[in-house]
Protein backbone atom coordinates (compact mmCIF):
# COMPACT_ATOMS: atom_id res chain seq x y z
CA UNK A 1 0.00 0.00 0.00
CA UNK A 2 3.10 2.49 0.86
CA UNK A 3 4.57 1.79 -2.42
CA UNK A 4 1.56 2.60 -4.51
CA UNK A 5 0.79 5.68 -2.65
CA UNK A 6 4.08 6.58 -3.02
CA UNK A 7 4.32 5.75 -6.81
CA UNK A 8 0.84 7.89 -6.98
CA UNK A 9 0.99 10.38 -5.06
CA UNK A 10 2.08 13.64 -6.72
CA UNK A 11 5.10 15.25 -5.44
CA UNK A 12 7.19 15.15 -8.43
CA UNK A 13 8.03 17.79 -11.41
CA UNK A 14 5.67 15.72 -14.27
CA UNK A 15 3.81 12.15 -14.51
CA UNK A 16 6.66 9.66 -14.05
CA UNK A 17 7.21 7.31 -17.31
CA UNK A 18 7.16 4.17 -17.17
CA UNK A 19 11.01 3.64 -16.84
CA UNK A 20 10.94 5.94 -13.96
CA UNK A 21 8.43 3.98 -12.48
CA UNK A 22 10.30 0.95 -12.83
CA UNK A 23 13.12 1.53 -11.78
CA UNK A 24 11.77 3.75 -8.27
CA UNK A 25 9.88 0.73 -7.27
CA UNK A 26 12.70 -1.18 -7.48
CA UNK A 27 14.40 0.54 -5.30
CA UNK A 28 11.75 0.59 -3.31
CA UNK A 29 10.82 -3.36 -3.10
CA UNK A 30 14.53 -3.67 -2.66
CA UNK A 31 15.51 -1.20 0.20
CA UNK A 32 12.96 0.60 1.79
CA UNK A 33 11.34 -1.02 5.03
CA UNK A 34 7.96 -0.17 6.07
CA UNK A 35 9.05 2.77 8.39
CA UNK A 36 11.12 4.21 5.93
CA UNK A 37 8.52 4.18 3.22
CA UNK A 38 6.18 6.06 5.25
CA UNK A 39 9.22 8.66 6.86
CA UNK A 40 9.57 9.61 2.79
CA UNK A 41 6.10 10.14 2.31
CA UNK A 42 5.64 11.98 5.32
CA UNK A 43 8.58 13.99 4.27
CA UNK A 44 8.83 14.52 0.77
CA UNK A 45 4.70 14.35 0.07
CA UNK A 46 3.83 17.62 1.85
CA UNK A 47 3.34 19.85 -0.80
CA UNK A 48 3.47 22.72 1.45
CA UNK A 49 7.33 22.29 2.37
CA UNK A 50 9.57 22.53 -0.44
CA UNK A 51 12.90 20.15 -0.28
CA UNK A 52 15.99 20.83 -2.47
CA UNK A 53 19.09 19.17 -3.40
CA UNK A 54 22.20 20.59 -4.34
CA UNK A 55 24.65 19.03 -6.72
CA UNK A 56 28.27 20.00 -6.26
CA UNK A 57 29.54 18.76 -9.86
CA UNK A 58 33.36 18.78 -10.39
CA UNK A 59 35.32 18.07 -13.61
CA UNK A 60 31.83 18.23 -15.62
CA UNK A 61 34.01 18.81 -18.99
CA UNK A 62 35.79 15.53 -18.48
CA UNK A 63 32.45 13.46 -18.65
CA UNK A 64 31.20 12.19 -21.94
CA UNK A 65 28.04 13.50 -23.97
CA UNK A 66 26.53 10.02 -22.47
CA UNK A 67 27.19 10.51 -19.17
CA UNK A 68 25.89 14.42 -18.98
CA UNK A 69 22.49 12.70 -20.81
CA UNK A 70 21.74 10.20 -18.24
CA UNK A 71 22.82 12.77 -15.55
CA UNK A 72 19.53 14.92 -16.95
CA UNK A 73 17.74 11.71 -16.74
CA UNK A 74 18.57 11.07 -13.13
CA UNK A 75 17.77 15.06 -12.07
CA UNK A 76 14.17 14.08 -13.55
CA UNK A 77 13.77 11.40 -11.33
CA UNK A 78 14.91 12.82 -8.24
CA UNK A 79 12.22 16.29 -9.26
CA UNK A 80 9.61 13.20 -9.66
CA UNK A 81 10.53 11.60 -6.09
CA UNK A 82 9.77 15.57 -4.74
CA UNK A 83 13.23 17.09 -3.91
CA UNK A 84 14.53 19.94 -6.33
CA UNK A 85 17.95 19.90 -7.79
CA UNK A 86 20.04 23.24 -7.80
CA UNK A 87 23.32 22.63 -9.75
CA UNK A 88 26.65 23.87 -8.47
CA UNK A 89 29.98 24.27 -10.77
CA UNK A 90 33.14 23.58 -9.27
CA UNK A 91 35.77 26.41 -9.80
CA UNK A 92 37.30 25.77 -13.69
CA UNK A 93 37.85 27.85 -16.92
CA UNK A 94 35.35 25.83 -18.27
CA UNK A 95 32.48 26.65 -16.22
CA UNK A 96 30.81 28.70 -19.19
CA UNK A 97 31.17 25.50 -21.89
CA UNK A 98 30.10 23.39 -18.95
CA UNK A 99 27.06 25.18 -17.93
CA UNK A 100 25.91 25.74 -21.86
CA UNK A 101 26.69 21.83 -21.95
CA UNK A 102 24.28 21.25 -19.34
CA UNK A 103 21.77 23.53 -20.29
CA UNK A 104 21.12 22.40 -23.72
CA UNK A 105 21.08 18.65 -22.44
CA UNK A 106 18.53 19.32 -19.88
CA UNK A 107 16.48 21.19 -22.45
CA UNK A 108 16.22 18.21 -24.65
CA UNK A 109 14.87 16.42 -21.68
CA UNK A 110 12.06 19.03 -20.95
CA UNK A 111 14.36 20.05 -17.84
CA UNK A 112 13.90 23.82 -17.60
CA UNK A 113 17.22 25.50 -16.10
CA UNK A 114 18.91 28.65 -16.56
CA UNK A 115 22.60 29.66 -16.15
CA UNK A 116 23.77 32.04 -13.58
CA UNK A 117 27.25 33.80 -13.37
CA UNK A 118 25.88 36.44 -11.22
CA UNK A 119 28.40 36.72 -9.02
CA UNK A 120 28.59 36.97 -4.97
CA UNK A 121 30.39 39.35 -3.10
CA UNK A 122 32.05 37.88 -0.61
CA UNK A 123 31.77 38.74 2.83
CA UNK A 124 28.06 40.17 2.27
CA UNK A 125 25.19 38.52 2.54
CA UNK A 126 23.76 38.99 -1.19
CA UNK A 127 23.74 35.78 -2.80
CA UNK A 128 23.27 34.83 -6.30
CA UNK A 129 19.98 33.50 -5.55
CA UNK A 130 18.27 36.69 -4.24
CA UNK A 131 15.15 36.12 -6.33
CA UNK A 132 15.36 32.84 -5.02
CA UNK A 133 11.43 31.85 -5.41
CA UNK A 134 11.27 32.19 -8.95
CA UNK A 135 13.37 29.31 -9.41
CA UNK A 136 10.74 26.83 -8.12
CA UNK A 137 9.53 25.60 -11.49
CA UNK A 138 13.43 25.15 -13.04
CA UNK A 139 16.58 23.84 -12.18
CA UNK A 140 19.62 26.75 -11.78
CA UNK A 141 22.87 25.93 -12.41
CA UNK A 142 25.36 27.72 -10.42
CA UNK A 143 28.80 29.30 -11.99
CA UNK A 144 31.56 29.74 -9.00
CA UNK A 145 31.55 33.87 -9.67
CA UNK A 146 32.83 36.28 -6.56
CA UNK A 147 33.22 39.66 -6.77
CA UNK A 148 36.81 41.00 -6.02
CA UNK A 149 36.03 44.81 -4.60
CA UNK A 150 39.71 45.77 -4.59
CA UNK A 151 39.58 44.73 -8.41
CA UNK A 152 36.28 45.86 -8.95
CA UNK A 153 35.78 42.65 -11.39
CA UNK A 154 34.23 39.12 -11.19
CA UNK A 155 36.36 36.22 -10.44
CA UNK A 156 36.06 32.29 -10.58
CA UNK A 157 36.44 31.52 -6.38
CA UNK A 158 39.65 30.63 -5.55
CA UNK A 159 38.26 28.98 -2.21
CA UNK A 160 35.58 26.64 -3.47
CA UNK A 161 34.96 25.33 0.63
CA UNK A 162 34.58 29.19 0.97
CA UNK A 163 32.87 29.77 -1.70
CA UNK A 164 29.78 27.03 -1.19
CA UNK A 165 29.96 28.21 2.82
CA UNK A 166 28.66 31.83 1.78
CA UNK A 167 26.42 30.53 -1.33
CA UNK A 168 24.61 27.88 1.39
CA UNK A 169 24.18 30.02 4.72
CA UNK A 170 22.65 32.58 2.68
CA UNK A 171 20.26 30.41 0.24
CA UNK A 172 16.55 31.01 0.24
CA UNK A 173 15.35 27.75 0.50
CA UNK A 174 15.52 24.68 2.32
CA UNK A 175 18.08 22.43 1.47
CA UNK A 176 18.10 18.45 2.77
CA UNK A 177 20.79 16.95 0.46
CA UNK A 178 24.04 17.93 -0.66
CA UNK A 179 25.54 15.73 -3.16
CA UNK A 180 28.94 15.73 -4.45
CA UNK A 181 29.49 14.41 -7.71
CA UNK A 182 33.22 13.51 -9.21
CA UNK A 183 35.22 11.40 -11.84
CA UNK A 184 36.32 8.81 -8.29
CA UNK A 185 33.53 8.55 -5.79
CA UNK A 186 33.57 8.60 -2.43
CA UNK A 187 36.55 9.43 0.31
CA UNK A 188 38.81 6.65 0.02
CA UNK A 189 39.38 4.17 3.07
CA UNK A 190 42.49 1.69 3.63
CA UNK A 191 40.63 -0.78 5.30
CA UNK A 192 38.23 -1.27 2.23
CA UNK A 193 40.99 -2.04 0.28
CA UNK A 194 40.95 2.06 -1.18
CA UNK A 195 37.25 1.73 -2.29
CA UNK A 196 35.08 4.54 -0.27
CA UNK A 197 34.63 5.04 3.17
CA UNK A 198 30.71 3.72 3.52
CA UNK A 199 28.97 6.26 5.89
CA UNK A 200 31.16 8.97 7.66
CA UNK A 201 30.06 10.84 11.07
CA UNK A 202 31.68 14.43 10.73
CA UNK A 203 31.68 15.28 14.24
CA UNK A 204 33.43 11.87 15.51
CA UNK A 205 35.64 10.98 12.15
CA UNK A 206 36.61 14.65 10.19
CA UNK A 207 39.37 15.44 12.21
CA UNK A 208 41.16 12.07 12.01
CA UNK A 209 40.16 11.22 8.52
CA UNK A 210 41.67 14.62 7.20
CA UNK A 211 44.97 14.66 8.71
CA UNK A 212 45.42 10.85 7.12
CA UNK A 213 44.56 12.28 4.02
CA UNK A 214 46.90 15.06 4.66
CA UNK A 215 49.31 12.08 5.34
CA UNK A 216 49.04 9.80 2.47
CA UNK A 217 49.42 13.28 0.04
CA UNK A 218 52.30 14.04 1.81
CA UNK A 219 54.08 10.74 1.37
CA UNK A 220 52.81 10.36 -2.34
CA UNK A 221 54.17 13.60 -3.11
CA UNK A 222 57.75 12.40 -2.02
CA UNK A 223 57.62 9.57 -3.75
CA UNK A 224 56.80 11.16 -6.70
CA UNK A 225 59.76 14.24 -6.25
CA UNK A 226 61.95 11.32 -4.93
CA UNK A 227 65.18 11.19 -7.65
CA UNK A 228 65.68 7.67 -6.66
CA UNK A 229 62.49 6.92 -8.56
CA UNK A 230 63.18 8.13 -11.62
CA UNK A 231 63.33 4.28 -13.53
CA UNK A 232 59.93 3.39 -11.46
CA UNK A 233 58.24 6.96 -13.24
CA UNK A 234 58.46 5.67 -16.29
CA UNK A 235 56.30 2.92 -15.50
CA UNK A 236 54.00 4.05 -12.55
CA UNK A 237 54.26 7.76 -12.97
CA UNK A 238 50.71 8.25 -14.33
CA UNK A 239 49.36 6.28 -11.80
CA UNK A 240 51.06 8.29 -8.80
CA UNK A 241 49.12 11.55 -10.14
CA UNK A 242 45.85 9.89 -10.62
CA UNK A 243 46.30 8.98 -6.67
CA UNK A 244 47.53 11.80 -5.69
CA UNK A 245 44.59 13.73 -8.05
CA UNK A 246 42.38 11.52 -6.12
CA UNK A 247 43.45 12.03 -2.74
CA UNK A 248 43.57 15.88 -3.20
CA UNK A 249 40.08 16.18 -4.69
CA UNK A 250 38.98 14.21 -1.68
CA UNK A 251 40.30 15.87 1.46
CA UNK A 252 38.55 19.22 -0.51
CA UNK A 253 35.51 17.47 -0.75
CA UNK A 254 35.71 16.09 3.04
CA UNK A 255 36.31 19.94 4.02
CA UNK A 256 33.31 20.96 1.50
CA UNK A 257 30.92 18.24 3.12
CA UNK A 258 32.21 19.69 6.56
CA UNK A 259 31.43 22.90 5.77
CA UNK A 260 28.19 22.65 4.03
CA UNK A 261 26.69 20.42 6.32
CA UNK A 262 27.50 22.13 9.74
CA UNK A 263 25.14 25.09 8.25
CA UNK A 264 22.27 22.46 7.54
CA UNK A 265 19.78 20.78 9.91
CA UNK A 266 21.34 17.94 11.79
CA UNK A 267 19.25 15.57 9.87
CA UNK A 268 20.43 16.42 6.25
CA UNK A 269 22.56 14.28 4.18
CA UNK A 270 25.87 14.70 2.57
CA UNK A 271 26.77 11.93 -0.47
CA UNK A 272 30.40 11.61 -2.61
CA UNK A 273 29.90 9.68 -5.70
CA UNK A 274 31.24 9.25 -8.85
CA UNK A 275 29.57 10.20 -11.88
CA UNK A 276 29.08 6.38 -13.21
CA UNK A 277 27.20 5.75 -9.78
CA UNK A 278 24.87 8.72 -9.60
CA UNK A 279 23.28 7.66 -13.21
CA UNK A 280 23.31 4.57 -12.74
CA UNK A 281 20.01 2.74 -13.69
CA UNK A 282 19.67 0.17 -11.22
CA UNK A 283 18.19 -0.45 -7.54
CA UNK A 284 21.83 0.59 -6.29
CA UNK A 285 21.98 3.97 -7.60
CA UNK A 286 22.81 6.14 -4.58
CA UNK A 287 21.37 9.43 -5.22
CA UNK A 288 17.88 7.96 -5.14
CA UNK A 289 18.70 5.07 -3.01
CA UNK A 290 19.47 7.97 -0.26
CA UNK A 291 16.32 9.77 -1.01
CA UNK A 292 14.58 7.71 -0.49
CA UNK A 293 15.89 6.01 2.91
CA UNK A 294 18.31 8.27 3.84
CA UNK A 295 21.32 5.80 4.18
CA UNK A 296 24.16 4.42 2.36
CA UNK A 297 23.78 1.51 0.09
CA UNK A 298 25.27 -0.87 2.89
CA UNK A 299 25.82 -0.44 6.22
CA UNK A 300 29.02 0.68 7.93
CA UNK A 301 28.90 -1.43 10.60
CA UNK A 302 29.13 -4.99 8.74
CA UNK A 303 31.99 -6.53 10.24
CA UNK A 304 35.47 -6.98 7.78
CA UNK A 305 36.40 -9.78 9.41
CA UNK A 306 34.13 -12.25 7.49
CA UNK A 307 36.57 -12.09 4.48
CA UNK A 308 37.05 -14.45 1.53
CA UNK A 309 40.29 -16.42 2.11
CA UNK A 310 41.77 -16.17 -1.66
CA UNK A 311 40.98 -12.35 -1.77
CA UNK A 312 41.24 -11.07 1.65
CA UNK A 313 38.19 -8.68 0.79
CA UNK A 314 35.05 -8.45 2.97
CA UNK A 315 32.33 -10.74 1.97
CA UNK A 316 30.43 -7.79 1.34
CA UNK A 317 33.17 -6.27 -1.25
CA UNK A 318 33.42 -9.29 -3.18
CA UNK A 319 33.32 -8.16 -7.42
CA UNK A 320 30.00 -9.30 -8.59
CA UNK A 321 29.74 -11.20 -12.15
CA UNK A 322 33.46 -12.18 -12.27
CA UNK A 323 34.83 -8.97 -11.86
CA UNK A 324 38.66 -8.46 -11.27
CA UNK A 325 39.34 -7.29 -7.68
CA UNK A 326 40.40 -4.08 -7.65
CA UNK A 327 37.88 -2.99 -9.98
CA UNK A 328 34.95 -2.60 -7.57
CA UNK A 329 35.14 1.76 -7.29
CA UNK A 330 32.98 1.51 -10.39
CA UNK A 331 30.65 0.03 -8.74
CA UNK A 332 28.11 2.36 -6.18
CA UNK A 333 28.43 0.04 -3.02
CA UNK A 334 32.20 0.59 -3.37
CA UNK A 335 32.02 4.10 -4.97
CA UNK A 336 29.77 6.19 -2.70
CA UNK A 337 30.34 8.10 1.07
CA UNK A 338 27.17 9.22 3.16
CA UNK A 339 27.98 11.83 5.63
CA UNK A 340 26.39 13.21 8.44
CA UNK A 341 27.46 16.35 10.34
CA UNK A 342 26.78 13.53 12.91
CA UNK A 343 26.17 13.36 16.91
CA UNK A 344 28.21 13.71 19.66
CA UNK A 345 29.98 10.75 21.54
CA UNK A 346 30.46 10.37 25.27
CA UNK A 347 32.47 7.34 26.44
CA UNK A 348 32.30 6.63 29.98
CA UNK A 349 34.74 3.82 31.26
CA UNK A 350 34.28 3.54 35.07
CA UNK A 351 34.15 0.22 36.70
CA UNK A 352 32.15 1.27 39.17
CA UNK A 353 28.97 3.74 39.10
CA UNK A 354 29.70 6.42 42.19
CA UNK A 355 27.85 9.55 43.33
CA UNK A 356 31.06 11.14 42.10
CA UNK A 357 30.88 10.15 38.64
CA UNK A 358 27.23 9.79 38.29
CA UNK A 359 23.91 12.19 38.75
CA UNK A 360 20.84 10.56 39.67
CA UNK A 361 19.82 7.96 42.24
CA UNK A 362 22.52 8.73 44.28
CA UNK A 363 20.74 6.92 47.17
CA UNK A 364 21.67 3.61 45.11
CA UNK A 365 25.35 4.76 45.00
CA UNK A 366 28.17 4.62 47.42
CA UNK A 367 31.01 7.02 47.60
CA UNK A 368 34.38 6.78 45.89
CA UNK A 369 36.01 9.46 48.60
CA UNK A 370 36.87 12.15 45.50
CA UNK A 371 36.13 15.14 44.68
CA UNK A 372 32.87 15.33 42.51
CA UNK A 373 33.60 15.41 38.34
CA UNK A 374 32.67 17.69 36.28
CA UNK A 375 29.19 17.56 34.84
CA UNK A 376 30.41 16.34 31.32
CA UNK A 377 32.18 13.78 32.95
CA UNK A 378 29.45 12.34 34.80
CA UNK A 379 27.03 9.50 33.57
CA UNK A 380 22.99 10.62 33.59
CA UNK A 381 21.03 7.61 35.41
CA UNK A 382 18.02 8.98 34.89
CA UNK A 383 18.08 9.68 31.29
CA UNK A 384 20.44 6.50 31.00
CA UNK A 385 16.70 4.92 32.82
CA UNK A 386 14.80 7.04 30.83
CA UNK A 387 16.62 5.90 27.43
CA UNK A 388 16.37 2.20 28.41
CA UNK A 389 12.76 1.92 29.25
CA UNK A 390 11.22 3.87 26.13
CA UNK A 391 13.40 1.63 23.79
CA UNK A 392 12.02 -1.24 25.70
CA UNK A 393 8.55 -0.37 26.60
CA UNK A 394 9.29 -1.41 29.66
CA UNK A 395 10.30 -0.38 33.54
CA UNK A 396 13.93 -0.73 34.89
CA UNK A 397 14.57 -1.85 37.88
CA UNK A 398 17.85 0.33 39.01
CA UNK A 399 18.27 -0.48 42.30
CA UNK A 400 18.69 -4.32 41.00
CA UNK A 401 20.77 -3.41 37.87
CA UNK A 402 23.45 -1.36 39.45
CA UNK A 403 24.01 -4.06 41.62
CA UNK A 404 23.95 -6.37 38.79
CA UNK A 405 26.73 -3.92 37.15
CA UNK A 406 28.73 -1.87 39.22
CA UNK A 407 31.96 -3.09 39.57
CA UNK A 408 32.27 -4.36 35.88
CA UNK A 409 31.74 -1.90 33.45
CA UNK A 410 33.75 -2.39 30.49
CA UNK A 411 32.12 1.38 29.33
CA UNK A 412 28.91 3.16 28.45
CA UNK A 413 28.59 4.60 24.93
CA UNK A 414 26.63 7.59 25.16
CA UNK A 415 25.30 9.27 21.65
CA UNK A 416 23.87 12.90 21.46
CA UNK A 417 22.13 13.80 24.82
CA UNK A 418 21.17 9.89 25.55
CA UNK A 419 19.58 9.15 21.91
CA UNK A 420 21.63 6.22 21.76
CA UNK A 421 23.32 4.34 24.47
CA UNK A 422 25.20 1.23 25.12
CA UNK A 423 26.18 -0.69 27.96
CA UNK A 424 29.01 -3.17 28.04
CA UNK A 425 29.91 -5.08 30.88
CA UNK A 426 32.73 -7.79 31.23
CA UNK A 427 31.42 -10.89 32.32
CA UNK A 428 33.16 -14.64 32.44
CA UNK A 429 35.54 -16.43 34.33
CA UNK A 430 37.63 -13.81 36.31
CA UNK A 431 40.74 -14.49 35.01
CA UNK A 432 39.23 -14.37 30.98
CA UNK A 433 36.62 -12.19 31.39
CA UNK A 434 34.74 -11.52 28.13
CA UNK A 435 32.66 -8.17 26.78
CA UNK A 436 29.09 -8.50 26.88
CA UNK A 437 26.64 -5.82 25.53
CA UNK A 438 24.40 -5.63 28.59
CA UNK A 439 22.29 -2.58 27.32
CA UNK A 440 21.29 -1.53 23.45
CA UNK A 441 19.04 1.55 22.94
CA UNK A 442 18.14 3.73 20.55
CA UNK A 443 15.10 6.27 21.06
CA UNK A 444 12.31 4.86 18.71
CA UNK A 445 12.06 8.08 16.55
CA UNK A 446 15.37 7.78 15.96
CA UNK A 447 15.92 4.24 14.89
CA UNK A 448 16.95 3.94 11.06
CA UNK A 449 17.86 7.66 11.14
CA UNK A 450 21.46 9.57 11.98
CA UNK A 451 22.91 5.96 11.48
CA UNK A 452 23.03 5.70 15.60
CA UNK A 453 23.01 2.40 15.40
CA UNK A 454 25.88 1.79 13.06
CA UNK A 455 27.86 4.53 15.11
CA UNK A 456 27.38 2.53 18.48
CA UNK A 457 28.46 -0.71 17.06
CA UNK A 458 31.55 0.68 14.78
CA UNK A 459 32.69 1.63 18.38
CA UNK A 460 32.05 -1.02 20.43
CA UNK A 461 34.08 -3.28 17.57
CA UNK A 462 37.06 -0.75 17.50
CA UNK A 463 36.98 -1.49 21.30
CA UNK A 464 36.15 -4.77 22.23
CA UNK A 465 37.36 -6.32 18.72
CA UNK A 466 38.71 -9.24 19.76
CA UNK A 467 35.84 -10.62 21.39
CA UNK A 468 32.18 -9.21 22.04
CA UNK A 469 28.83 -10.86 22.93
CA UNK A 470 25.13 -10.11 23.05
CA UNK A 471 21.96 -11.76 23.30
CA UNK A 472 18.41 -10.96 21.96
CA UNK A 473 14.93 -12.31 22.73
CA UNK A 474 14.38 -15.49 19.62
CA UNK A 475 11.38 -13.36 17.87
CA UNK A 476 12.93 -10.24 18.32
CA UNK A 477 12.81 -8.31 14.62
CA UNK A 478 16.23 -6.95 15.14
CA UNK A 479 17.94 -10.53 15.14
CA UNK A 480 18.82 -10.93 11.44
CA UNK A 481 20.38 -7.17 11.54
CA UNK A 482 22.68 -8.74 14.30
CA UNK A 483 23.31 -11.70 12.40
CA UNK A 484 25.02 -9.45 9.57
CA UNK A 485 26.84 -8.17 12.51
CA UNK A 486 28.15 -11.18 14.23
CA UNK A 487 30.56 -14.11 13.72
CA UNK A 488 27.90 -16.65 14.44
CA UNK A 489 24.89 -16.76 16.55
CA UNK A 490 23.60 -19.87 19.17
CA UNK A 491 20.24 -20.75 21.13
CA UNK A 492 20.95 -20.14 24.80
CA UNK A 493 18.57 -23.30 25.57
CA UNK A 494 20.82 -25.75 23.54
CA UNK A 495 22.42 -28.80 25.73
CA UNK A 496 25.99 -27.54 26.20
CA UNK A 497 27.40 -30.82 27.64
CA UNK A 498 28.25 -29.28 31.01
CA UNK A 499 25.43 -29.22 33.35
CA UNK A 500 21.43 -29.90 33.45
CA UNK A 501 20.05 -28.56 29.86
CA UNK A 502 18.02 -24.97 30.47
CA UNK A 503 15.33 -23.34 28.73
CA UNK A 504 15.88 -20.30 27.65
CA UNK A 505 13.85 -17.33 25.74
CA UNK A 506 17.19 -15.76 24.25
CA UNK A 507 19.66 -16.37 21.04
CA UNK A 508 23.62 -15.98 21.67
CA UNK A 509 25.36 -13.75 19.04
CA UNK A 510 29.08 -13.57 18.68
CA UNK A 511 31.48 -11.38 17.42
CA UNK A 512 35.70 -11.35 17.19
CA UNK A 513 39.02 -10.54 15.40
CA UNK A 514 39.45 -11.23 11.30
CA UNK A 515 41.10 -14.87 12.88
CA UNK A 516 38.41 -15.36 15.37
CA UNK A 517 40.25 -18.41 16.47
CA UNK A 518 38.42 -18.77 19.70
CA UNK A 519 35.31 -19.05 18.22
CA UNK A 520 36.40 -22.68 17.26
CA UNK A 521 37.18 -22.89 21.02
CA UNK A 522 34.34 -25.42 22.30
CA UNK A 523 35.13 -24.58 25.96
CA UNK A 524 35.04 -20.25 25.21
CA UNK A 525 31.99 -21.25 23.59
CA UNK A 526 30.36 -22.95 26.55
CA UNK A 527 31.86 -20.15 28.77
CA UNK A 528 29.66 -17.54 26.67
CA UNK A 529 26.64 -20.00 27.22
CA UNK A 530 26.82 -20.49 31.14
CA UNK A 531 27.63 -16.83 31.87
CA UNK A 532 25.36 -14.92 29.67
CA UNK A 533 22.32 -17.70 29.93
CA UNK A 534 22.26 -17.37 33.34
CA UNK A 535 22.10 -13.23 33.51
CA UNK A 536 18.66 -12.14 35.31
CA UNK A 537 17.02 -9.27 33.34
CA UNK A 538 16.32 -6.45 36.21
CA UNK A 539 12.73 -5.53 34.62
CA UNK A 540 9.92 -4.62 37.46
CA UNK A 541 6.40 -4.65 36.82
CA UNK A 542 4.47 -1.45 35.50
Amino acid sequence: MLFRRLLTTKVGYHTPNYVNRRLILSVLKSTATRREAKDYLTKYGDPAVAYHCVLYLRGTKTFSAGLINDFAIMLGRLRLLGIRPLVVLSPSKHVMTESEILRETFYKHGLQSIPINEPMASGTRETILQNGASYNSIIPIIMPFVYHQQRAKRMLAEDEVAFMRELVAYMPCRIDKFFIINRYGGIPSSERHDNSHVFVNLSQEYGSLAEVLKQQITDLRHEMDDGLLAERRATDGSYKEFQYTTLTESLTDLELMSAVLSLLLPSSTGLITSMHSAVTNSRYNPLLYNVLTDRSLVSSSLPSFKRDPISDNAWYELPACGAKIGTQRANPIFSTTVLKQGVDIKLYDYSTLTKENSVGFHELLSTAGSAQLPAHKRVNLTKLKGIIEHSFDRNLDMSHYLKRINGKIASIIVIGDYEGIAILTYEGPEKRPFAYLDKFAVLPHLRGSLCISDVIFNLMFKKFGDELVWRSRRENVVNNWYFQRSVGVLDLSIDIGHGPKKDNIFKLFYYGGKKGTQFYDFDRLREYITYVRDIEPSWSRK
